[in-house]
């Protein structure tokens, strides 16, 4: 029974502090896929800035990314999806041989800075006047 405890605690303590949902300022809900890729989705509305926002917050927050690191889109969106899966790592991508110069948030190699990203969330917060 001691033994089952503390593999248990040895468990909760070997999950990486990212492995759990992240919310951005947006609302944007962003999830872990593994400690270079991850989801976000949110309200059908949001655009794609939204969703790069979330992105570029989660991508510098959680998991310490530089300002200058790109973030890819892996995999074409279907339509009406609200869900896509974000990377580091241009691997499976088209991005993968070369730079995409998609930017959008549906395409697959689609690819935006964290400091772009971040723009984007101070230009949703931004109060006109």
């Amino acid at each position: 029974m001691m033994k089952a405890v503390v593999f248990a605690l040895a468990a909760l303590v070997a999950l990486p502090a990212h492995a759990k949902e992240f919310r951005s300022t947006n609302g944007m809900h962003v999830r872990p896929v593994n400690a270079n890729s991850w989801t976000v989705s949110g309200i059908p509305d949001r655009t794609p800035q939204s969703h790069w926002c979330a992105s570029a917050e989660y991508a510098q927050r959680v998991l310490g990314a530089s300002f200058n690191q790109r973030m890819y889109v892996v995999g074409n969106a279907k339509r009406g999806q609200r869900e896509y899966l974000i990377s580091l790592s241009p691997k499976g991508t088209i991005s993968e041989g070369g730079r995409s110069k998609q930017f959008g948030i549906r395409l697959d190699g689609a690819n935006r800075r964290v400091d772009e990203g971040l723009d984007f969330c101070r230009n949703t917060l931004r109060v006109p006047g």
